[in-house]
């Protein structure tokens, strides 16, 4: 359980800053978007994905402490799609700093509030469990690993896992 949760749960959780920029990012880029669509390239969606890097390491930090300090730059996304009205889902790769030269992967479905600039749920896993990070930046691996990807995130050992709101697991 991350602090978030027990904001939410007693009804007083206040969003961050990173948070209220990703939601508003969210609403925008899915605005036009049927149910069960890709998204397609666009400054909005790039937008999105900076957001990410200020938002994930966040997340992450409050239940993973060894993430303090650790930031991203660059999360390339190999799908994504509208999930459900006001809800993305992403798997991709990000840069990480202070670790390895490119996580392996990164998957997260957002869910973002109907009214306000922030999200009713949000689950993200990053990283792999025991690959080493050189591994990573090597063109061949990260083509296998996009493929795989692209089939099942479940299929990955995922290092790194949080959640919180309505949806969380």
């Amino acid at each position: 359980m991350s602090n978030r949760d027990s904001a939410v749960d007693h009804g007083c959780r206040i969003p961050s800053r990173a948070e209220e920029v990703f939601s508003r990012q969210v609403r925008a880029v899915l605005a036009p978007i049927v149910i069960g669509e890709s998204i397609p390239s666009s400054s909005e969606f790039t937008d999105l994905l900076v957001a990410l890097e200020y938002f994930i390491p966040e997340v992450i930090e409050e239940i993973h402490q060894e993430w303090k300090g650790i930031g991203l730059d660059g999360v390339v996304p190999i799908r994504a799609k509208k999930t459900a009205e006001r809800e993305i889902e992403i798997i991709g790769f990000a840069y990480v700093f202070r670790r390895e030269p490119w996580s392996p992967v990164v998957h997260l479905r957002a869910r973002v509030s109907e009214f306000k600039d922030e999200l009713s749920s949000f689950a993200c896993r990053i990283g792999e469990r025991g690959v080493a990070g050189d591994s990573q930046s090597r063109p061949p691996a990260i083509e296998r690993k996009a493929a795989l990807l692209a089939l099942d995130a479940n299929a990955i050992d995922w290092a790194y896992a949080v959640a919180f709101g309505e949806d969380a697991d």
